[in-house]
């Protein structure tokens, strides 16, 4: 069901009764066994993430089951169970730790869209990690992805931007890029970066929006547009030409960045005001005269 096109309304999938049967049969054979492939493992919470569903219990005990065989999953396994787990938001600091000693470790085995949806996961799972662990498997995962990005899709660059943000937070300077001015990397996670602008420069008409912009907002936070003014033009060309099918929080999210220019910053304004007036005109009034669009 979960690879079916159209996927099924998951309203449908929750009422009906043999779904229903499936999952109880499902939890009691989790939970009454230890003997459980990797492969079922990752192929069950992977069907239940693609679906939008969840069963905590099912998940907590796939957690508990997979935390010491980490080493067992194949790339794409590894993959599958770390992006389900982390998406349907278990609460599993062992199984998030394992996952990370994991990848770090096999980081050379994973393809282009294994080590950006690993990114991504372990960025969303970033409360449940061992913080020794973080930078270990930042380095490792942005060491691969360097040599990855030209193979990835436009999501999964945009996921791997995102997620790499979230687990090297730091803001950029003379210890990402140096001080040139210019898109020079001297980090691992620069390098990585700086390898996920280049996949992506020539590619943004085949973003979808929202991938656009969590792209956007994670190489400005990184500081790859603040040294490549060309890529930074070009993001803002693209990006205005989505703005009406961007969300309230998404066009704050853009006026605050450091790479908006005017013309953006007049369109977002306009916009924002036209949405925040009607139901929220203090809020739209404050934002309006924020230094954002001072």
């Amino acid at each position: 069901m979960a690879k079916l096109r159209p996927r099924p309304p998951q309203e449908e999938l929750v009422a009906d009764p043999t779904i229903c049967e499936l999952q109880d049969r499902l939890r009691a054979a989790a939970t009454s066994t230890s003997d459980v492939s990797p492969w079922c493992m990752s192929l069950l919470v992977w069907s239940y993430a693609t679906l939008g569903m969840n069963d905590a219990a099912l998940f907590g005990r796939i957690a508990e089951l997979a935390a010491p065989r980490m080493m067992e999953f194949k790339p794409v396994e590894l993959t599958n169970v770390v992006w389900a787990l982390a998406k349907g938001g278990t609460v599993s600091p062992l199984f998030f730790e394992a996952a990370a000693v994991a990848v770090a470790r096999r980081a050379s085995e994973l393809s282009a869209s294994c080590v950006c949806n690993l990114l991504w996961s372990l960025g969303t799972a970033l409360p449940h990690l061992h913080a020794p662990d973080v930078p270990v498997v930042a380095s490792a995962l942005a060491q691969r992805v360097t040599l990855t990005a030209h193979e990835a899709q436009p999501k999964d660059i945009a996921r791997a931007a995102w997620g790499l943000g979230q687990l090297e937070p730091r803001a950029a300077s003379h210890t990402r890029f140096g001080p040139s001015g210019q898109l020079c990397a001297v980090s691992v996670e620069g390098k990585a970066f700086a390898a996920l602008a280049k996949a992506s420069r020539f590619r943004l008409e085949y973003f979808k929006v929202t991938d656009l912009h969590a792209l956007v907002c994670a190489l400005d936070r990184a500081g790859v547009l603040r040294c490549d003014a060309g890529l930074a033009t070009t993001l803002t060309h693209a990006v205005a030409t989505h703005l009406t099918s961007l969300d309230v929080s998404q066009m704050a999210q853009l006026a605050g960045s450091n790479f908006a220019s005017p013309q953006l910053l007049a369109a977002l304004a306009e916009l924002l005001q036209s949405r925040l007036a009607v139901r929220c005109p203090k809020i739209a009034c404050s934002l309006l005269t924020s230094e954002f669009f001072a």
